[in-house]
């Protein structure tokens, strides 16, 4: 195996998978910001809800 020769497809393919991996990471982490971010709306209105029902009851 010559390694010179192979050594800079090696990198450049470390590069672009490091890329894609960055991007899918950032996609990843931006989904679930959202779906946090959803789900702290609804734990919100449910909360408040619930606190209204019992303000109702009280």
């Amino acid at each position: 195996m010559n390694l010179k020769v192979t050594r800079p497809e090696v990198l450049s393919s470390l590069r672009l998978l490091d890329m894609w991996l960055s991007s899918v990471l950032t996609s990843m982490e931006a989904v679930s910001y959202s779906k946090n971010l959803k789900l702290q709306l609804l734990m919100k209105r449910t909360w408040s809800s619930r606190r209204s029902c019992r303000m109702h009851y009280h």
